[in-house]
């Protein structure tokens, strides 16, 4: 997945979102880290830990309570790939996406 810094701008709520997600785009935050043609993952330890899956189509998906979408750890995911970390090619972990794609849904609907 081509990701550059412009995009990822792009895609942020307001500037506080690029802000807070400076904080979490650096390689220390991050485990599992992956990616493959259905997209883009990681596991990011903060103040808790989360899960973020970003797919093929740029939708951002992530297991934290924050109402913005895409939240800073998206962001920040998208940050690092764009920041050229290199990014292991791999399946994703089992129930990963699926854990990140149910917290986005259930957040909607909330």
């Amino acid at each position: 997945m081509k990701i550059t810094l412009d995009m990822v701008k792009k895609m942020a709520p307001d500037p506080k979102a690029m802000v807070a997600a400076k904080s979490v785009a650096v390689p220390k935050c991050w485990s599992s880290l992956g990616e493959n043609a259905q997209g883009l993952w990681g596991v990011c330890k903060g103040s808790s830990t989360y899960q973020v899956f970003i797919d093929a189509d740029r939708n951002c998906n992530c297991t934290c309570p924050s109402r913005k979408r895409p939240c800073k750890h998206a962001l920040g995911l998208l940050m690092l790939a764009a920041g050229g970390h290199e990014i292991p090619k791999a399946d994703a972990p089992k129930g990963h996406v699926e854990a990140a794609e149910a917290a986005r849904y259930e957040q909607i609907w909330e």
